[in-house]
């Protein structure tokens, strides 16, 4: 039997795998390390210290979770293992290359501790043809505080696109969440609709959004998509 804990701190959010991990429950892992990205934490710290092991080749999901965390939200990830089995299997299979591999979960705290904390902005958005502006709004407020000129305005127009889509493929509230780490500007957009962003030929006329996914990918470093159990987040990545 497999579980997953997660435990939001004020340094850390920890993602506690306990029980067998297998090919088969690996995409419950999954799930439950993408959400903890949500919120943009300091750091990911992931508990393998009751872990067993069956397969030591899906240990390198954890590799892959480290990577995507350093595209969105450029959240370092720390991993706990107390089994010397599983540190070594971690070790064999290069994971430790590029996550740092700590024996127990009181260390890799202490060391979450020293990680610095991004800067967070968090905005609940109506379900509305106004929550576009809003979400402008809030952009350059948040950039203002943070004495960050350059990429305001294309920041603007990826949440212009990231909110309009919400407001009208998910038909819901929505949630702004924008960050600040050393060299980007994280900006994140959750809904509560299960369709995917698609394609869509741009609007030239259209101010409110429908430029298409195209204005995003030509502006930001990166974007994404993260479903979840109940609805998504779709997020860019900007150099500051």
């Amino acid at each position: 039997m497999l579980t997953c804990e997660t435990t939001s701190l004020e340094t850390a959010v920890v993602v506690r795998v306990a029980g067998v991990l297998t090919p088969a429950n690996a995409a419950t892992v999954s799930a439950a390390l993408g959400k903890a990205l949500v919120n943009h934490p300091p750091v990911v710290v992931v508990d393998l210290d009751e872990l067993e092991l069956v397969d030591d080749a899906v240990l390198t999901m954890f590799a892959a979770f480290a990577r995507s965390a350093a595209d969105w939200p450029g959240c370092p990830v720390l991993i706990s293992a107390a089994d010397i089995e599983v540190r070594e299997a971690l070790e064999r299979l290069g994971v430790d290359r590029s996550t740092p591999v700590f024996v127990d979960l009181a260390e890799a705290l202490q060391e979450a501790g020293g990680i610095p904390a991004p800067r967070r902005y968090h905005h609940r958005l109506p379900p509305t043809p106004g929550a576009p502006g809003l979400a402008r709004q809030a952009v350059r407020g948040a950039c203002a505080r943070w004495g960050l000129s350059e990429p305001v305005e294309a920041a603007e127009l990826i949440v212009t696109e990231l909110v309009s889509n919400a407001v009208k493929h998910a038909g819901g509230a929505s949630e702004l969440l924008i960050s600040l780490r050393k060299r980007f500007l994280h900006l994140s957009v959750r809904d509560g609709g299960d369709g995917l962003p698609v394609r869509t030929p741009p609007n030239p006329g259209t101010v409110e959004g429908g430029r298409g996914l195209l204005l995003i990918e030509a502006m930001a470093s990166g974007w994404g998509v993260v479903p979840l159990a109940e609805g998504k987040v779709v997020w860019a990545t900007m150099r500051r």
